[in-house]
């Protein structure tokens, strides 16, 4: 690496990051995509089984240990709007984050979000050298609610994403291998919230918009909703 001072350091990481992103410009859609979820960590779920908890469900990944609460208000001739906020399920509900008519609603807490935050031992330095970040956890789970969400055969499906989530779910969207939208508009997400170390190796953020570009969209599906928790399906 030439000299030490900082903007020699910055113009190699710019070519490294440009090297990165002609070679990715060779490859396929679904080439990308697998190159994606490889570095976030995040893998198309071959199966998603149900268990049953309280009010509500957990989803689990086959061959995992991962468990996604959900709670799911099954669509009556309409589409399925997976609802995603940071602050988790219980806080989309409370503040009526609910699909139009017709569509159903599938809510989900991410890893460390409303009632999957759990206590963790301190951490060592070198912990992300063999484990995951916090946001690869989270951009599985939603992938894990896609997939469910896809076996049921809905009319469409769509990603509603709070401002701090906007790029967990644009990180799904561009891995998922079922159709999917967003209600993230084109030039967003405003918020930089996708921890992933080496993510820029596979083309960044900027990778990540291209892949989910064809989900884009500025409608809304959110408005009112009459409580339907007893409807929640029991697979």
């Amino acid at each position: 690496m030439p000299g030490g001072n900082s903007n020699n350091y910055e113009e190699v990481f710019a070519a490294w990051r440009e090297a990165a992103t002609r070679s990715a410009a060779s490859m396929s859609a679904d080439e990308r995509r697998d190159l994606i979820g490889a570095q976030i960590g995040a893998e198309w779920p071959d199966q998603v089984a149900v268990v049953r908890a309280g009010a509500g469900f957990l989803l689990q990944r086959s061959g995992s240990g991962d468990r996604v609460p959900a709670k799911w208000f099954p669509p009556n001739g309409g589409g399925v709007s997976i609802v995603v906020n940071w602050l988790g399920m219980e806080h989309a509900l409370a503040a009526e984050e609910h699909p139009q008519a017709g569509w159903g609603a599938l809510y989900i807490d991410v890893f460390q979000s409303g009632s999957a935050i759990a206590v963790r031992p301190p951490r060592r330095h070198d912990y992300l050298t063999l484990h995951r970040s916090d946001d690869s956890n989270r951009v599985q789970d939603i992938l894990s609610a896609i997939a469910f969400v896809a076996n049921t055969n809905p009319s469409a499906i769509r990603l509603d994403c709070d401002a701090r989530a906007e790029l967990w779910c644009l990180a799904a969207a561009a891995i998922s291998r079922a159709q999917v939208k967003t209600n993230v508009e084109p030039g967003h997400p405003s918020s930089p919230n996708l921890f992933v170390p080496g993510l820029e190796r596979a083309g960044g953020v900027a990778r990540i918009r291209l892949l989910a570009e064809a989900s884009f969209t500025s409608s809304t599906h959110l408005g009112s909703r009459e409580d339907a928790s007893s409807k929640i399906k029991n697979d």
